[in-house]
């Protein structure tokens, strides 16, 4: 009889602990599953063809890798703070990220990509917002784009900038800067720009891939938002260093 209720007590004693074993187990696939989210995304390349980008979020190493085939742009500077993924007319993909900026400082980047010939390509690559907010002194840099296609299928960006300044102890540095600017489509390159420079000797700071500081000359398409300007350079947006600008 004591023999019995002793198995039947070890049975529901191991069945209990196999239940609560299979609960931790959902609970630790949630959490890795929560750590890193990859969400796939149908795109009309600019060849024509039906592709599929994959868009990871990985929130421990804070890293946004978009990958197609063999190609991956990785960028780490995200922050982790899900992305806002877009799909412009079937054939860019829009992505608003949060990056990293510090104590009383937000700020955000816009990436459109394209993909062209089996690669990904940065069609445009920039600060999105920049914000400080100390209480006695404000800066703000905000921009908002949206496409636009035409009749002959042509594509363009028009991007609405607006920059200010409000200081409460040195009014006289209070400023306000709106404008609104277009960025034409390059299809040489796939991407889009304001125009196109000779550089001579610019010292460009940073992409997506890594931090770098460098001279660089050349004839390169340059997107020009308000007091940022960016290059395209062997397949990288670069941005300008303000202290050479």
């Amino acid at each position: 009889m004591n023999t019995k209720l002793i198995t039947i007590a070890c049975a529901v004693f191991v069945l209990t602990m196999n239940c609560a074993t299979a609960q931790d187990n959902i609970t630790d696939n949630q959490s890795l599953t929560l750590d890193k989210q990859t969400k796939i995304y149908n795109i009309l390349a600019l060849d024509g063809e039906n592709v599929k980008v994959n868009v990871t979020s990985d929130y421990v190493k804070h890293v946004l890798k978009l990958s197609f085939l063999n190609d991956t742009i990785s960028i780490r500077e995200f922050w982790g703070v899900p992305p806002e993924v877009k799909l412009l007319n079937s054939t860019f993909l829009e992505l608003k990220y949060e990056v990293r900026g510090g104590s009383n400082l937000g700020m955000g980047k816009l990436l459109i990509l394209c993909v062209k010939n089996g690669r990904l390509i940065e069609a445009m690559h920039v600060l999105r917002y920049s914000d400080w907010d100390d209480g006695a002194y404000k800066k703000a840099y905000n921009v908002k784009s949206s496409l636009k296609v035409d009749s002959k299928n042509n594509y363009s960006i028009v991007a609405e900038i607006c920059d200010y300044v409000i200081s409460k102890q040195h009014p006289e540095e209070n400023y306000i800067f709106n404008n609104t600017t277009i960025l034409n489509f390059d299809k040489k390159n796939s991407v889009f720009y304001s125009a196109k420079q000779n550089l001579n000797n610019k010292v460009i700071t940073t992409n997506s891939q890594s931090t770098i500081k460098k001279k660089i000359n050349g004839y390169f398409p340059v997107i020009i938002l308000g007091k940022e300007d960016y290059y395209f350079i062997n397949n990288w947006w670069y941005q300008a260093d303000k202290k050479t600008k």
